[in-house]
Protein backbone atom coordinates (compact mmCIF):
# COMPACT_ATOMS: atom_id res chain seq x y z
CA UNK A 1 0.00 0.00 0.00
CA UNK A 2 2.94 2.21 1.19
CA UNK A 3 4.31 1.39 -2.22
CA UNK A 4 1.24 2.66 -3.93
CA UNK A 5 0.77 5.50 -2.62
CA UNK A 6 4.12 7.01 -2.89
CA UNK A 7 3.85 5.86 -6.82
CA UNK A 8 0.78 8.15 -6.90
CA UNK A 9 2.73 10.82 -4.96
CA UNK A 10 5.44 10.70 -7.17
CA UNK A 11 3.32 10.96 -10.64
CA UNK A 12 1.38 13.68 -9.13
CA UNK A 13 4.61 15.43 -7.85
CA UNK A 14 5.73 14.90 -11.45
CA UNK A 15 2.27 16.56 -13.35
CA UNK A 16 2.45 19.73 -10.73
CA UNK A 17 6.20 20.60 -11.95
CA UNK A 18 5.77 19.70 -15.87
CA UNK A 19 2.82 22.06 -15.08
CA UNK A 20 4.46 24.72 -13.30
CA UNK A 21 7.41 24.70 -16.05
CA UNK A 22 4.86 25.12 -19.08
CA UNK A 23 3.22 28.14 -17.48
CA UNK A 24 6.81 29.91 -16.86
CA UNK A 25 7.53 29.28 -20.23
CA UNK A 26 4.82 30.73 -21.83
CA UNK A 27 6.32 33.96 -22.15
CA UNK A 28 9.05 32.31 -24.68
CA UNK A 29 6.85 32.25 -27.52
CA UNK A 30 8.71 31.93 -30.52
CA UNK A 31 7.08 35.39 -31.66
CA UNK A 32 4.41 38.37 -30.38
CA UNK A 33 3.10 41.54 -31.52
CA UNK A 34 1.74 44.27 -29.33
CA UNK A 35 -1.42 46.16 -29.57
CA UNK A 36 -1.29 49.55 -28.70
CA UNK A 37 -4.71 51.38 -27.88
CA UNK A 38 -5.53 54.81 -29.39
CA UNK A 39 -8.20 57.11 -27.25
CA UNK A 40 -10.33 59.25 -29.81
CA UNK A 41 -11.75 62.19 -28.68
CA UNK A 42 -14.38 64.33 -30.34
CA UNK A 43 -13.29 68.37 -31.14
CA UNK A 44 -15.90 71.15 -30.12
CA UNK A 45 -16.87 72.55 -33.03
CA UNK A 46 -19.94 75.00 -33.53
CA UNK A 47 -20.49 78.34 -35.22
CA UNK A 48 -22.00 81.59 -33.77
CA UNK A 49 -24.35 84.05 -35.43
CA UNK A 50 -22.31 86.68 -36.94
CA UNK A 51 -24.61 89.64 -35.95
CA UNK A 52 -26.97 89.21 -33.21
CA UNK A 53 -28.74 92.96 -32.61
CA UNK A 54 -32.92 93.80 -32.08
CA UNK A 55 -34.37 97.05 -32.19
CA UNK A 56 -36.30 98.68 -29.22
CA UNK A 57 -39.59 99.45 -31.28
CA UNK A 58 -41.50 101.73 -27.98
CA UNK A 59 -43.94 103.16 -30.91
CA UNK A 60 -44.06 100.17 -32.41
CA UNK A 61 -42.72 101.71 -36.32
CA UNK A 62 -42.75 99.50 -39.05
CA UNK A 63 -39.43 97.68 -38.82
CA UNK A 64 -37.25 95.95 -41.82
CA UNK A 65 -36.38 92.56 -40.00
CA UNK A 66 -33.68 92.09 -42.19
CA UNK A 67 -32.04 95.20 -41.57
CA UNK A 68 -33.09 96.62 -38.29
CA UNK A 69 -34.15 99.99 -39.81
CA UNK A 70 -37.59 101.48 -40.89
CA UNK A 71 -39.30 99.77 -43.59
CA UNK A 72 -39.34 101.36 -46.83
CA UNK A 73 -41.39 100.87 -50.22
CA UNK A 74 -38.75 97.90 -51.15
CA UNK A 75 -39.41 95.99 -47.74
CA UNK A 76 -41.65 92.81 -49.00
CA UNK A 77 -44.45 92.53 -45.97
CA UNK A 78 -42.86 89.06 -45.13
CA UNK A 79 -39.76 91.19 -44.04
CA UNK A 80 -41.88 93.78 -42.34
CA UNK A 81 -42.61 93.58 -38.37
CA UNK A 82 -44.18 96.32 -35.85
CA UNK A 83 -43.69 94.49 -32.18
CA UNK A 84 -42.36 96.38 -29.63
CA UNK A 85 -38.98 94.84 -29.48
CA UNK A 86 -37.69 93.26 -33.44
CA UNK A 87 -35.23 91.33 -33.74
CA UNK A 88 -32.85 91.13 -36.89
CA UNK A 89 -31.71 87.52 -37.12
CA UNK A 90 -30.35 88.39 -40.65
CA UNK A 91 -30.33 86.63 -43.92
CA UNK A 92 -29.33 83.49 -45.85
CA UNK A 93 -28.96 82.62 -49.64
CA UNK A 94 -31.32 79.40 -49.84
CA UNK A 95 -30.32 76.55 -53.09
CA UNK A 96 -32.00 79.23 -55.74
CA UNK A 97 -29.77 81.91 -54.57
CA UNK A 98 -33.14 84.00 -52.98
CA UNK A 99 -32.31 85.94 -50.06
CA UNK A 100 -34.55 84.54 -47.03
CA UNK A 101 -34.71 86.10 -43.55
CA UNK A 102 -34.11 84.27 -41.17
CA UNK A 103 -35.87 83.22 -37.96
CA UNK A 104 -33.17 82.23 -35.46
CA UNK A 105 -30.05 83.18 -34.17
CA UNK A 106 -28.69 79.90 -34.58
CA UNK A 107 -25.60 78.33 -33.25
CA UNK A 108 -24.50 75.52 -35.56
CA UNK A 109 -23.01 72.08 -34.05
CA UNK A 110 -20.55 70.30 -36.57
CA UNK A 111 -18.65 68.35 -33.76
CA UNK A 112 -19.56 65.15 -35.20
CA UNK A 113 -21.79 64.19 -32.03
CA UNK A 114 -24.32 65.76 -30.26
CA UNK A 115 -24.03 68.54 -27.70
CA UNK A 116 -25.42 70.17 -24.52
CA UNK A 117 -25.36 73.64 -24.27
CA UNK A 118 -25.83 75.81 -20.53
CA UNK A 119 -26.69 79.05 -21.18
CA UNK A 120 -26.74 82.89 -18.98
CA UNK A 121 -27.34 85.56 -20.58
CA UNK A 122 -26.05 89.15 -19.15
CA UNK A 123 -28.02 92.43 -19.66
CA UNK A 124 -26.32 95.43 -19.64
CA UNK A 125 -28.77 98.82 -18.93
CA UNK A 126 -27.19 102.44 -20.01
CA UNK A 127 -29.79 104.28 -18.66
CA UNK A 128 -30.95 102.20 -15.35
CA UNK A 129 -31.98 105.83 -13.58
CA UNK A 130 -34.54 106.27 -16.12
CA UNK A 131 -35.35 102.34 -18.00
CA UNK A 132 -35.93 99.40 -15.95
CA UNK A 133 -35.54 96.06 -17.62
CA UNK A 134 -37.47 93.11 -16.41
CA UNK A 135 -37.75 89.51 -17.77
CA UNK A 136 -40.63 87.96 -19.00
CA UNK A 137 -39.47 84.16 -18.59
CA UNK A 138 -39.00 85.55 -14.25
CA UNK A 139 -42.06 86.45 -13.32
CA UNK A 140 -41.61 90.06 -14.79
CA UNK A 141 -38.88 90.64 -12.86
CA UNK A 142 -36.26 93.11 -12.35
CA UNK A 143 -33.28 91.93 -13.81
CA UNK A 144 -31.07 93.57 -11.52
CA UNK A 145 -32.42 92.21 -8.22
CA UNK A 146 -34.56 89.41 -9.16
CA UNK A 147 -37.79 90.60 -7.04
CA UNK A 148 -38.89 94.07 -7.93
CA UNK A 149 -41.80 94.26 -10.37
CA UNK A 150 -42.59 97.27 -12.62
CA UNK A 151 -41.32 100.70 -11.39
CA UNK A 152 -44.28 103.62 -11.40
CA UNK A 153 -41.65 106.40 -12.03
CA UNK A 154 -39.94 104.34 -15.01
CA UNK A 155 -40.17 103.17 -18.58
CA UNK A 156 -40.01 99.41 -19.01
CA UNK A 157 -38.87 96.89 -21.57
CA UNK A 158 -39.93 93.27 -21.14
CA UNK A 159 -37.59 91.52 -22.82
CA UNK A 160 -37.95 87.32 -23.43
CA UNK A 161 -35.00 85.39 -24.73
CA UNK A 162 -35.46 81.35 -25.63
CA UNK A 163 -33.75 78.41 -26.71
CA UNK A 164 -34.30 75.83 -29.09
CA UNK A 165 -32.54 72.35 -30.31
CA UNK A 166 -33.67 71.42 -33.52
CA UNK A 167 -33.52 67.83 -32.01
CA UNK A 168 -36.94 66.21 -33.00
CA UNK A 169 -39.31 66.90 -30.03
CA UNK A 170 -37.67 69.49 -28.08
CA UNK A 171 -39.14 72.55 -26.61
CA UNK A 172 -37.60 76.13 -26.21
CA UNK A 173 -36.30 76.81 -22.95
CA UNK A 174 -36.20 80.22 -21.60
CA UNK A 175 -32.72 81.81 -20.86
CA UNK A 176 -32.45 84.25 -17.25
CA UNK A 177 -32.05 87.77 -17.83
CA UNK A 178 -28.75 88.61 -15.40
CA UNK A 179 -27.28 92.01 -14.22
CA UNK A 180 -24.06 90.08 -13.52
CA UNK A 181 -22.53 86.63 -14.32
CA UNK A 182 -24.00 84.10 -11.55
CA UNK A 183 -21.49 82.07 -9.12
CA UNK A 184 -21.67 78.63 -11.58
CA UNK A 185 -23.21 77.34 -14.82
CA UNK A 186 -25.74 75.24 -13.03
CA UNK A 187 -26.98 77.95 -10.89
CA UNK A 188 -30.53 77.60 -9.94
CA UNK A 189 -33.14 80.10 -11.41
CA UNK A 190 -29.54 81.64 -13.22
CA UNK A 191 -28.88 79.61 -16.20
CA UNK A 192 -30.68 77.19 -18.75
CA UNK A 193 -30.14 73.79 -19.69
CA UNK A 194 -30.58 72.50 -23.40
CA UNK A 195 -29.96 68.93 -23.08
CA UNK A 196 -29.31 67.66 -26.72
CA UNK A 197 -28.67 69.23 -30.01
CA UNK A 198 -27.76 67.12 -32.65
CA UNK A 199 -24.63 67.21 -34.85
CA UNK A 200 -25.20 69.28 -38.09
CA UNK A 201 -28.02 70.71 -35.81
CA UNK A 202 -28.80 73.88 -34.42
CA UNK A 203 -29.59 75.92 -31.28
CA UNK A 204 -31.97 78.44 -32.28
CA UNK A 205 -31.84 81.76 -30.03
CA UNK A 206 -35.04 84.29 -30.31
CA UNK A 207 -36.39 86.90 -28.50
CA UNK A 208 -40.26 86.04 -28.10
CA UNK A 209 -41.88 89.21 -29.92
CA UNK A 210 -45.12 87.99 -28.08
CA UNK A 211 -43.44 88.74 -24.59
CA UNK A 212 -41.18 91.39 -25.42
CA UNK A 213 -43.19 94.50 -24.44
CA UNK A 214 -42.15 98.20 -23.87
CA UNK A 215 -44.33 100.29 -21.47
CA UNK A 216 -44.01 102.97 -18.76
CA UNK A 217 -44.87 103.40 -14.88
CA UNK A 218 -48.26 105.06 -13.99
CA UNK A 219 -46.08 108.07 -12.76
CA UNK A 220 -43.49 108.09 -15.60
CA UNK A 221 -43.89 111.27 -17.89
CA UNK A 222 -39.77 110.48 -20.11
CA UNK A 223 -40.02 109.85 -23.44
CA UNK A 224 -38.15 106.99 -25.08
CA UNK A 225 -35.02 107.68 -26.51
CA UNK A 226 -32.11 106.78 -28.10
CA UNK A 227 -30.43 106.17 -24.80
CA UNK A 228 -32.86 103.14 -23.94
CA UNK A 229 -30.48 100.60 -25.61
CA UNK A 230 -29.55 97.31 -23.91
CA UNK A 231 -27.23 94.82 -25.03
CA UNK A 232 -27.28 91.34 -24.23
CA UNK A 233 -24.84 88.89 -23.74
CA UNK A 234 -25.19 85.38 -24.14
CA UNK A 235 -22.31 82.87 -22.79
CA UNK A 236 -22.25 79.20 -22.94
CA UNK A 237 -20.86 76.21 -22.02
CA UNK A 238 -20.85 73.05 -24.89
CA UNK A 239 -19.85 69.48 -23.72
CA UNK A 240 -20.58 66.44 -25.83
CA UNK A 241 -23.99 64.07 -25.37
CA UNK A 242 -22.49 60.65 -25.05
CA UNK A 243 -25.41 57.62 -25.69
Amino acid sequence: MKKILSAALAAFMAVTALTATSFADLTKADSSISLKGTTVLPILKVTLPKTLAFVVNPYKMSIDKTTGKAATATTTDANKANTFVVPTYGTTVDADKNVVANTAWDVVNSSGLPISANIYAVVTNPNATKLQILDANNESKDITDQESTAAAAKKQLTLSLKALSSKSGSTAVAIPLLAAAPDSWTATGKTAAVANVPDAGKLSLTLDTDDCTCAKGADCDEIWTTKDNPTLGVFFKFDFVVA
